[in-house]
């Protein structure tokens, strides 16, 4: 008991304690200039202590999700590290939500050749090859037309982007490159990016050119033939904002060669239509836009001109109308969809906006089958309402991914649709029923219906392709 006294009665002096606070100070700044330095993948970013300094940073959050995730759902398909986390020494694996309960591939549910009419280009992940390809599928005849599969580390190694800015070797290597949203050329060739360049590749998946920025999301040809698609600079014109502001941009694209036409940040557009306070006054975060689609205007309209682009604003569950020729924002509207997806023109006067439909922080998917399903919301210009006319075929199927997703709306009124979260591709109508579907077990990254009348020559090109 003697001894015990003696050690609570020790004296420490002040300059000590004082030294100890000071050291403890010096030290917290310097681990938080460390997980700064990670996180805005700095010169030394992707040394080993560097990223055990951002890995122990996120301790707290991998519990917070960790706890979500064993009351939501599957552990291993919910843990979304990013690269701030566990993703700096394990691969990504592309397993994510799938229907455990289904079968693996495509299902028809009906023998209507008119329903079964079209193919799949699909960007698949493959869990026993650790990597993603894209495939054609006939959806009659569930054959495989094409396979792309490019040698994606001797792509990334010819390209010239700073890897402080975009470390290809580790976030965009040959087993976590995701062929997102493969475009189709007439002579088979596709363009693809994975956060990361944009390429493309011929039938037989060799590199016709690349254009050293960072792309992300979906792509589209526009009325000349080009290319619509986002790109990011991080942190742009836009520092004062955040440190790692994403600045999206809409970016145009030749085709042919990769040459850059046009770019025009979205901040900018915001700020010269005084819209600039939806992001300072409501968001806190590095991603308040989050650009998911440009979908270009085809044909002229009482509503838009051909050369037009709509956007997808996610973190803003806004969609704006924007003219390039003009620099003139035309229309805007937030809401009623939530964190969409997708955007399609369906005719001269009416566009359809996937809607998520998810709660303000989506950062979860509940495995719950009576959570919030996902809509396609239809809205009309000249009558200014909204409808949903697949409302029944959403709830009766429960499709309800709280991230990504698109669809299409076929000649005859059906839907094509991707649940992106549960890897599940389908045909359904107005009336509930769906003509076919396609289950994956692991990650499908925004894949394209293509019309078979439109696309018959490709399909026939490649047919005959022969690959070395």
């Amino acid at each position: 008991m003697s001894k015990n006294r003696g050690i609570l009665n020790y004296k420490i002096s002040l300059k000590y304690i004082l030294l100890f606070l000071y050291l403890n100070f010096f030290i917290i700044i310097l681990f938080g200039a460390a997980v700064n330095h990670g996180v805005a993948k700095g010169k030394f970013s992707d040394t080993f202590i560097i990223r055990s300094i951002v890995l122990i940073s996120s301790l707290p959050s991998l519990t917070v999700n960790y706890l979500n995730c064993g009351i939501f759902e599957n552990v291993q398909s919910c843990f979304k590290l990013g690269n701030a986390g566990l993703e700096f020494f394990t691969e990504k694996t592309g397993k994510g939500n799938f229907f455990a309960d289904k079968p693996i591939g495509l299902t028809h549910f009906t023998k209507s050749s008119e329903d079964l009419e079209g193919y799949l280009l699909i960007p698949l992940y493959f869990l026993d090859e650790k990597k993603t390809k894209i495939q054609l599928v006939d959806i009659n005849t569930k054959k495989i037309i094409n396979t792309w599969d490019s040698d994606i580390n001797k792509i990334n190694s010819q390209s010239l982007i700073d890897r402080n800015l975009s470390n290809l070797e580790r976030d965009s290597n040959q087993s976590r490159y995701q062929y997102f949203n493969p475009l189709l050329f007439d002579d088979g060739s596709i363009v693809v990016n994975s956060d990361s360049p944009l390429i493309k590749i011929d039938k037989c998946s060799k590199l016709v050119w690349q254009v050293d920025e960072l792309f992300h999301h979906a792509s589209n040809f526009d009325h000349n033939g080009n290319i619509w698609t986002p790109t990011t600079k991080i942190p742009g014109n836009f520092l004062k904002f955040n440190i790692n502001y994403y600045d999206d941009e809409i970016t145009n694209i030749e085709a042919k060669n990769g040459k850059k036409l046009y770019q025009k940040s979205v901040t900018e557009i915001l700020v010269e239509n005084n819209l600039i306070n939806l992001i300072t006054n409501s968001y806190e975060g590095n991603d308040p836009i989050h650009l998911n689609d440009i979908e270009p205007v085809l044909n002229e309209s009482e509503f838009w001109k051909k050369g037009d682009v709509f956007l997808s604003l996610r973190n803003l569950s806004m969609i704006i109308l924007f003219r390039p020729s003009e620099n003139k924002l035309v229309w805007y509207k937030q809401g009623p969809w939530r964190h969409q997806h997708d955007i399609d023109i369906i005719d001269n006067e009416t566009i359809a906006v996937y809607d998520n439909n998810t709660d303000l922080k989506p950062e979860f998917i509940k495995a719950d089958p009576q959570s919030k399903h996902n809509d396609v919301l239809f809205y009309n210009f000249a009558s200014k309402q909204i409808t949903n006319p697949y409302g029944k075929l959403f709830y009766k199927h429960n499709i309800r991914s709280k991230t990504g997703s698109l669809f299409t709306v076929l000649s005859n009124k059906d839907i094509f649709v991707e649940e992106t979260d549960y890897s599940r591709l389908l045909r359904g109508n107005t009336d509930g029923s769906v003509k076919w579907e396609f289950i994956w077990d692991a990650k499908i990254n925004w894949a394209r219906f293509l019309n078979e009348k439109k696309y018959n020559k490709i399909i026939e090109t490649l047919y005959k392709t022969e690959c070395p």
